[in-house]
């Protein structure tokens, strides 16, 4: 079955995510300023991955563990069909993050 990872037991169910990809590239992304309560402080804009080391899952995450997950456009798509809630979807290239 393509969803091998999903399980039913006594009425709870579980995923894993066992799709990977390359670790994240920062290098590809760009450093911007941000205003934070405590002052400005640089941020990565955008979150690349090595995509020649992407296995081809639709649910995926890096092999640095960074704990990000990443979907393909046909997984957002069917959980909008699904009214599925409670999870947030954000282009790779919007996401920012601390340069820490």
């Amino acid at each position: 079955s393509r969803y091998k990872n999903f399980a039913w037991q006594g009425g709870y169910a579980g995923f894993s995510v066992t799709g990977r990809c390359g670790c994240i590239d920062n290098s590809r992304s760009e450093k911007v300023d941000r205003e934070f309560p405590g002052g400005i402080f640089p941020v990565y804009r955008g979150l690349y991955f090595d995509e020649s080391r992407w296995d081809g899952a639709d649910i995926f995450c890096s092999e640095d563990k960074t704990g990000y997950v990443f979907v393909t456009t046909e997984v957002k798509l069917a959980f909008q069909k699904a009214k599925i809630s409670n999870v947030r979807f954000e282009l790779v290239a919007e996401i920012e993050r601390s340069t820490l």
